[in-house]
Formats: C-alpha cells, structure tokens, sequence
C-alpha cells in the first residue's frame, strides 16, 4: 500500500512540472551595418598642371584656398554625417 500511494504522489509531483507552452528560443541577430555610399563625398581640388609656388598669383592663390576651403567643409559635414549614421544604427541596435 505505501508503494502504491508513493507512485501515485510522485506521479502528482511530476504531472505538476511539465508544461504545455513551447519553449523560449533565443537567437543571437548579428547585423553589419554600412553606411551608405553618398556619404563618403571628400572632393579634391583641382591644381593648374606644372604649377609651381612661384608660377601662382595672389588671386590664384585665394582661389585654391577658396576651394580648399569649400572640399573640408564638404568632407566634414560628410563624415559628421557617417558619425550620426553609425550611432544610430547602434542605438537601434541596443
């Protein structure tokens, strides 16, 4: 008698711990992120072929700093462009 009622109680003790619902999968989602194209824009700036310190004028001087001036900006806002691209594909990732 006391073999049946144990059977029966750990029967009870074991029904009492299955589950019905599936089981929770976790799953590791690696993704790379690339910025795109368009923001790598850093333009050069055209030199006068054979120019030479001496061969520029003042005026051809301001220009090329004129231009110079106007490619680092471009490559700044660019790269600062990749910097907020890249934390926010990081932010979403988190």
């Amino acid at each position: 008698m006391i073999k049946f009622v144990s059977i029966v109680l750990l029967s009870a003790l074991l029904v009492g711990c299955v589950t019905t619902s599936d089981p929770l999968l976790i799953q590791t989602k690696i993704e790379v992120v690339v910025p795109p194209e368009t923001l790598y824009r850093c333009p050069g700036v055209n030199i006068p072929r054979g120019a030479t310190l001496a061969s520029l004028t003042e005026a051809d001087v301001a220009k090329l700093l004129i231009a110079l001036k106007g490619s680092n900006d471009t490559c700044r806002r660019s790269l600062q462009a990749i910097k907020n691209f890249l934390n926010d594909a990081a932010n979403k990732v988190r």
